[in-house]
């Protein structure tokens, strides 16, 4: 039984057609989850000041994640595996341990400014704010700064997914995602408060790593720390993620000028929000991404060739 599970989850997709199925089937399973995240926190909190903080506080770790994280992209990561599949499995390796070690210390050095810079960055976000409600504020942005890390290195895993075609267990993430915040806001959040709800955020992020890590193990390419990481190979993947990280920055730039307006607005504003911004990207995450992720490991053999 054990041995039909992993046989299915490690399983290659055989077309771009399957691929975009089971990754419109997964998106479709994570949106409806994510309905239900957000029926449960407007439930819980309604659009009220609460709901204001949990959302502002994703901002400064949001632009984390597309500033540096985008290092580590799909988009970015999967040429480079791609082209190296017909080379020997050591020089994908030292790509992926190289990618690594430099992601994981810069990561780690910018979350720990952004720690100490917390509090001033916060009353540049939310001006409109109370120093109480800042104060919340600044709790949880400093939880939700180890999202960034393990998204990223999410992101890492499943760009070797995708390029050896195992799409189903790179489909597994965002449901895992979603179901890490559910547990939080249903059981972290009663005993916790606020606080337990950014944890819930954190599990998610971790069950989306680790539902990734066991084919990673089974494919033979499992990344680790490099003392010496080859820094040509860096300078390669910096130079391609650079228009990438201009365009998603300026996008949370925009969104961060936004919702430090909406702090000045009536309370609840910066909740409803975010509301209908995650329910206008359904139809957006189930069909567009869902064929443009299919599809993009394929395109990039042909580019190979």
């Amino acid at each position: 039984m054990v041995r039909r599970i992993l046989k299915a989850l490690y399983k290659e997709s055989s077309g771009l057609h399957q691929a975009a199925f089971l990754l419109g089937l997964s998106a479709f399973a994570s949106q409806l989850l994510a309905l239900l995240r957000d029926r449960l926190l407007a439930h819980n909190f309604g659009a009220g000041t609460d709901l204001d903080i949990y959302y502002i506080a994703f901002r400064v770790p949001d632009l984390l994640y597309v500033s540096i994280a985008s290092f580590v992209s799909v988009t970015v990561l999967i040429p480079f595996i791609i082209g190296r599949l017909n080379e020997d499995k050591s020089d994908i390796s030292n790509f992926l341990n190289s990618v690594l070690t430099v992601f994981s210390g810069l990561m780690i050095i910018v979350s720990g400014l952004l720690f100490f810079l917390m509090p001033i960055l916060i009353k540049l976000i939310a001006p409109g704010f109370s120093l109480i409600e800042q104060e919340m504020l600044i709790n949880l942005s400093r939880i939700l700064l180890l999202s960034p890390l393990l998204l990223g290195l999410s992101n890492l895993a499943g760009s070797v997914n995708q390029a050896f075609n195992r799409f189903f267990i790179y489909t597994l993430s965002p449901i895992f995602y979603n179901f890490g915040i559910i547990f939080g806001i249903l059981f972290l959040l009663p005993f916790y408060g606020l606080p337990g709800l950014a944890w819930g955020v954190v599990l998610g992020a971790l069950l989306h790593l680790i539902v990734q890590l066991p084919s990673i193990y089974n494919i033979g390419l499992w990344p680790r720390i490099h003392l010496n990481p080859d820094w040509s190979l860096i300078k390669q993947v910096a130079l391609v993620s650079f228009p990438r990280t201009i365009a998603l920055s300026a996008h949370q730039i925009v969104v961060l000028v936004l919702l430090a307006l909406g702090s000045f607005l009536v309370t609840g504003s910066v909740a409803i929000f975010n509301l209908a911004l995650n329910l206008q990207s359904v139809p957006l995450v189930i069909i567009g991404v869902s064929y443009s992720v299919a599809a993009f490991p394929t395109l990039s053999k042909f580019l190979q060739t």
